[in-house]
């Protein structure tokens, strides 16, 4: 008898450049039950497995992406989990406020879910507008990737054959 059950947070934080960042946190709560082999009767175990997916600069918020994003980090890669032995302990309401209690910690701190957040406010603030600079090369350089694998697609959706042209312009 396994129960599954997610619940979600959405929220937002301001990041080191003042941006306007989205968030979902997710808790997957799971209840188990094990044989025992000295009693006969069977022990309930509930587990809550966590997991956050942070908008990336220069993205739109894209609430389902979040939230599929946030269930697969709960579930392969949790950033807490926490258990109990006792099923009523870990209801709705106290996994609503461990929810609450990370979007707060992840506001005032992102670099405790956010690894390289740390690393990347470090060099921002040594030379803000280097690093901006160096930000906005980056995302033109993954747009315009973008564009040049949708075009390589359509090419070859539509079985582009070489005209006498380019074969020339090759030569």
């Amino acid at each position: 008898m396994n129960k599954v059950r997610e619940q979600y947070l959405v929220s937002e934080f301001k990041d080191f450049t003042g941006e306007e960042r989205g968030f979902v946190i997710c808790a997957v709560s799971k209840v188990d039950v094990y044989d025992t082999l000295f009693e006969g009767s069977p022990i309930t175990v509930k587990s809550v497995q966590f997991g956050i997916a942070v908008q990336n600069h220069g993205d739109t918020f894209s609430l389902e992406k979040g939230k599929a994003m946030a269930l697969n980090y709960a579930n392969t890669r949790p950033f807490d989990v926490v258990t109990s032995g006792q099923t009523y302990s870990l209801n709705y309401d106290t996994i609503q406020a461990l929810l609450k209690s990370f979007e707060r910690y992840f506001q005032q701190d992102p670099s405790m879910f956010i690894p390289s957040y740390k690393i990347h406010k470090e060099k921002y603030n040594k030379d803000p507008k280097a690093y901006l600079e160096r930000r906005a090369f980056q995302l033109q350089k993954e747009q315009k990737i973008e564009d040049l694998q949708k075009e390589l697609k359509e090419v070859k959706a539509s079985k582009y054959i070489p005209s006498q042209e380019t074969k020339l312009l090759k030569a």
